[in-house]
């Protein structure tokens, strides 16, 4: 599926249940995390990346909010196509999982640095 946003449209809020992962074809997004009334992390992805994995990865509500930085085209992949790659290839589900783990991580990091 594809999906387009406008700039300043959130694609999801932090805390929303997960239900897809998502490659930028087109555009940037912000990756926000709050903390109570402060922005705890923010970083930007641009085409070719792709966010949304660790809700789906490690079952858990999403860890950050994502605004389209710039008008955005998504490519999407559900829960259960996701589930279903993650199934065929082994590699690929021990992939995304040490990834979702690196990325909470930084999370971390930065909300500690803050």
């Amino acid at each position: 599926m594809e999906e387009r946003f406008d700039t300043d449209e959130i694609i999801f809020n932090q805390n929303d249940w997960g239900d897809k992962v998502y490659c930028i074809k087109e555009g940037e997004v912000i990756i926000r995390r709050d903390e109570g009334d402060e922005v705890a992390f923010l970083k930007y992805l641009k085409k070719g990346e792709w966010f949304g994995e660790i809700a789906l990865v490690k079952n858990v509500p999403r860890t950050t909010s994502v605004i389209a930085a710039s008008p955005v085209r998504l490519l999407t992949l559900s829960r259960h196509d996701f589930y279903t790659i993650i199934q065929q290839s082994l590699l690929t589900g021990v992939s995304f999982d040490h990834i979702a783990d690196e990325r909470l991580e930084e999370l971390e990091k930065a909300t500690a640095i803050q």
